[in-house]
């Protein structure tokens, strides 16, 4: 008993003495089982773009080491000796707290490696963003000031942030909001850049505040507040709108029409009256309704007249427009006028200028003139023609009283021939002749001869043009020697557009013209029209029934009114 005793100590003790090492750390065994073991130090917290030292130890292995620190991308680590564990780390930018990995790793001689993680958290630095509304403006009102019907819009394009995050949007919520005043923003979307909304009627003006609040991408804010007067029916002005400018001669009619109106409901009805800037008498007319009329004044050069129309709305509001005109000297007119004075409407003739159908022939020229005591005359005529009656002798007859045979247009310079009823005369209104000229303007056909006819007051039995202005230059009418066919445009120059019946003549001074169905006079021009063979065979006609021009061949028989040239040609 006692053997077996002392033979389990021995072995005990054998087994303890082996446990304690007895010189075993010499051992090339014993070293390879031992791990790397690595400190990486505590956990850092930093703000973005803030830097600290890295630190740690290696233990184990074969006690040589290299080291690494790794972190995930953004972060940015500083490890300039792989010998040493001792590095920097940068913080990455970040727009709100976020944690990152840092890892060292520590290896030996014989490869074997060890590492340990510690956290990085990272907390934003923001800088905030500035709210900056801006404000349309509304034509005639002042700054921030509104009336009723208008489109008010605001915008904070204008507003910024000093540090974003990135280029393309450094603003990322926009927040719109009414704080004080009457809500506006009911059904309006406030979450964009820019705010609109229609102001409504209402009667007082009255004040609302809005605020903007701004939101940049990390989450910082800024508010900016604004103050809106919307000025309802009491502030509204109305709507005043003028006729285009004119340039007129003087004794002419100058329109001054205007439209008024108000986007307020309660702003109707308007009052309006015109004024003027010229210095002497004008004479105006209306000057208290929105169509007024005024009469060109006598100047002496170029002059600018303004016009100003001020209305006035229910709610004592005011509202001024101008229109100028420009009023030239009266000229002296080298043709006539057409001698029409009156207006034409949709169903009517009318003496009263008619805003709905402006710039007619009546209201410019001799006749407008004539209309409004504007015109002076060497002699008479009807609306704006100006004749003078000439006897045989060629001389005035200002005895109206007294016979005369010819009439001097007084504006053209023209003589023309007057027709008579006298038996045999070679001036009786009712001779009619063919179309003949062996020289001029007879476009390759001197025309029809026209012997035999008796339609006509001439010896030789021959009533043709050519033969009627030799027999009348033979006698010298009114002691002239050079009567001629007229051109069309000349006879044209007498007729008078403004009768109502034919003749369309001033009959006063252009008696037994002669009378309907037609009243064909010939011109001296031939006619494009009609030709045959190269050759024209028609020449041109006045109509003074209808006041029509026509082409007539020139064997047909038509009257006749001579003219000799005055002092213009036409």
């Amino acid at each position: 008993m006692r053997t077996y005793l002392t033979i389990f100590l021995t072995i005990l003790l054998c087994l303890t003495l082996s446990a304690c090492g007895g010189g075993g750390s010499d051992s090339p065994d014993a070293a390879t089982t031992r791990p790397v073991l690595v400190n990486a130090g505590t956990d850092l917290q930093l703000l973005e773009q803030e830097s600290s030292p890295l630190s740690g130890t290696a233990s184990g292995g074969n006690g040589t080491y290299t080291y690494e620190w790794r972190a995930n991308a953004p972060v940015v680590i500083d490890h300039p000796d792989t010998t040493m564990a001792d590095a920097s780390v940068m913080a990455p930018v970040v727009t709100v707290e976020t944690s990152f990995n840092l890892t060292l790793v520590a290896t030996d001689s014989e490869g074997k490696s060890g590492s340990k993680t510690i956290s990085l958290i990272v907390n934003p630095i923001n800088e905030l963003p500035t709210a900056v509304i801006s404000a349309n403006t509304i034509e005639n009102y002042a700054p921030l000031s509104y009336p009723v019907g208008v489109d008010v819009i605001l915008s904070a394009a204008m507003s910024s942030d000093p540090d974003p995050q990135t280029e393309d949007a450094d603003i990322a919520a926009y927040l719109w909001q009414q704080v004080a005043g009457l809500n506006v923003l009911d059904g309006v979307q406030v979450d964009q850049q820019t705010l609109r909304f229609s102001t409504s009627s209402f009667l007082e003006p009255l004040d609302v505040d809005i605020m903007l609040t701004v939101t940049d991408q990390e989450g910082g804010e800024a508010t900016e507040r604004m103050s809106l007067t919307l000025l309802g029916e009491r502030g509204t002005l109305p709507h005043v709108s003028v006729s285009k400018s004119l340039s007129v001669f003087s004794g002419e009619h100058l329109p001054l029409y205007a439209e008024i109106g108000s986007d307020a409901p309660g702003n109707a009805p308007f009052t309006s009256i015109w004024q003027h800037d010229f210095t002497r008498f004008l004479n105006l007319q209306f000057a208290e309704q929105v169509r007024a009329l005024a009469i060109a004044p006598a100047v002496s050069e170029p002059t600018a007249i303004s016009f100003e129309l001020t209305a006035t709305d229910a709610k004592d509001n005011q509202m001024s427009q101008t229109l100028t005109h420009t009023v030239n000297p009266a000229q002296r007119a080298r043709i006539n006028d057409t001698g029409l004075a009156l207006y034409a409407r949709a169903s009517n003739m009318q003496v009263s200028y008619p805003f709905d159908y402006p710039g007619q022939d009546a209201q410019y020229g001799n006749d407008r003139l004539q209309t409004t005591g504007s015109l002076q005359k060497t002699g008479r005529g009807e609306n704006g023609f100006d004749f003078t009656r000439l006897n045989d002798n060629g001389d005035p007859v200002d005895d109206l009283s007294l016979p005369f045979s010819c009439v001097r247009d007084n504006i053209t310079g023209l003589v023309w021939e007057i027709k008579n009823t006298d038996a045999g005369s070679i001036h009786n209104a009712n001779s009619t002749f063919t179309w003949y000229q062996d020289e001029g303007e007879i476009g390759g056909f001197e025309g029809d001869i026209n012997a035999q006819s008796e339609s006509c007051e001439l010896s030789g039995d021959q009533c043709n043009t050519q033969a009627f202005v030799e027999q009348v230059n033979q006698a010298g009418r009114c002691g002239f020697f050079d009567w001629r066919l007229p051109t069309h445009a000349e006879l044209q120059s007498i007729l008078h557009y403004g009768k109502d019946s034919a003749p369309l003549i001033d009959t006063f001074y252009f008696p037994n013209t002669g009378s309907s169905p037609s009243l064909w006079y010939w011109t001296r021009q031939s006619s494009a029209d009609g030709v045959n063979e190269e050759i024209a065979r028609n020449a041109w006609a006045i109509d003074f029934a209808s006041g029509v021009d026509n082409f007539w061949s020139k064997s047909s028989e038509h009257r006749v009114r001579l003219v000799r040239a005055g002092r213009n040609s036409l």
